[in-house]
């Protein structure tokens, strides 16, 4: 099962959830302290990269 479909059968069971973002922050951080949670992802994910600061390079055409 996917961490998308937990937070989707929480909110339908009207428990408390959290955001996606948050659990694969959680489980990466685990990851770099040895952990296995990252195992039982149904798919792996790369590590994401921050935006903050940067100029947004998406869809601007090199050397146009």
């Amino acid at each position: 099962m996917s961490l998308e479909q937990i937070v989707g059968r929480r909110k339908k069971a009207g428990k408390e959830t959290m955001s996606i973002e948050w659990m694969y922050l959680f489980i990466y951080k685990d990851k770099k302290k040895g952990g296995v949670l990252y195992k039982n992802l149904k798919r792996s994910h790369k590590n994401r990269r921050k935006r903050l600061n940067r100029n947004d390079n998406r869809g601007i055409i090199a050397d146009r």
